[in-house]
């Protein structure tokens, strides 16, 4: 047979080796391929509805969810299958379309009243109106291990945080991977700790990850680099400002912390190592090579600081500025502000 033959018995068979090269190429994963030969086939039959019902699904097997829900809105229009249609509604439901599962949902639940994929489209779309009659709905999807089943139902008791972290956890037991139901298993967790978006313990939760960790075999080579991390919170954070002499370090450091704690004036053969830190009384400590600690009050540490030799000024090891500023405390960082 010549692809060049302009018999009707010619187009249809141009027509099957289209399809049939469409599906071998989506088989073997090759999306752009498979899109290619659908729309040549699309050409010798516009209103074919398994070729845009083909076009939806190649769309979705490369994750454009919005694309095959364009090829499905055409594809529903030209009486589906109810293969089709039930592609349609679970796209749908992955997309998160509530406009578009509600109506789906109803056809197919016209067609199939147990239908469990129908079941959560329309649960979906009526959570907000009616989250009574959407539990009822999804319930009785979840019966049959429907993962997204669980995880709306899990959404809808994040009020409740142990039993959305249950529904969350059966979604898992299902769907290891499944992205949306780790999600929600996450803010289940961070709601049992009592922990908002805006106001969480960073501390708290490396504890409890640690505990967590420790108590399953599989992931007990965890424990340590959780241990370290959480060490590492109670670190202080360090900035460090370096520059030429006279570049105005002292300056920007003083508009950083919001106060005139920086030593300015000083020349530049008496410079020193600098280090802020809290103190309860304005004042400052020198802390020699060996090891020596001279502790002066603020107006003495400034006039020592001026008096500075280049070989005395390179026998410090660093200078401490105290501050009794706030945000120089080294627990700063457990902190957070509250409502």
């Amino acid at each position: 047979m010549s692809l060049a033959d302009p018999t009707p018995l010619g187009a249809q068979q141009r027509l099957e080796i289209f399809i049939g090269q469409g599906d071998a190429a989506l088989a073997e994963h090759d999306a752009m391929r498979a899109h290619v030969f659908f729309l040549e086939a699309l050409q010798l039959d516009p209103k074919r509805s398994e070729l845009h019902a083909r076009i939806a699904a190649t769309h979705r097997s490369i994750g454009n969810l919005d694309a095959a829900l364009q090829s499905y809105d055409r594809v529903l229009a030209l009486d589906p299958s109810w293969e089709v249609l039930r592609a349609a509604v679970e796209t749908a439901i992955a997309a998160g379309d509530i406009t578009r599962a509600a109506p789906w949902g109803n056809d197919l639940l016209a067609k199939d009243p147990s239908d469990p994929r129908a079941l959560v489209a329309r649960g979906m779309a009526m959570a907000k109106a009616q989250p009574d009659v959407a539990r009822a709905l999804l319930e009785l999807a979840a019966a049959r291990d429907d993962v997204d089943a669980y995880v709306e139902l899990a959404k809808l008791a994040l009020d409740e945080p142990a039993k959305a972290a249950a529904y969350a956890l059966a979604a898992l037991r299902v769907a290891p991977t499944h992205a949306k139901a780790r999600d929600v298993l996450a803010t289940a967790r961070a709601a049992e700790l009592g922990f908002t978006r805006e106001q969480r313990d960073i501390a708290e939760i490396c504890e409890f990850l640690e505990h967590a960790v420790a108590s399953r075999r599989e992931l007990g080579h965890h424990v340590g680099e959780i241990a370290r991390a959480a060490a590492s919170l109670d670190q202080p954070l360090l900035v460090t400002v370096m520059g030429e002499f006279s570049s105005g370090k002292s300056s920007f450091v003083n508009a950083f912390i919001g106060a005139d704690v920086a030593p300015t004036g000083i020349t530049p053969t008496t410079a020193t190592i600098n280090v802020v830190r809290y103190g309860r009384e304005r004042g400052g400590r020198i802390i020699a090579n060996d090891g020596a600690v001279k502790e002066l009050d603020w107006d003495g540490l400034m006039a020592h600081l001026r008096a500075l030799t280049p070989a005395q000024a390179r026998a410090i090891d660093r200078v401490e500025i105290l501050v009794p500023l706030p945000a120089a405390r080294e627990d700063q960082h457990r902190r957070y502000a509250g409502p």
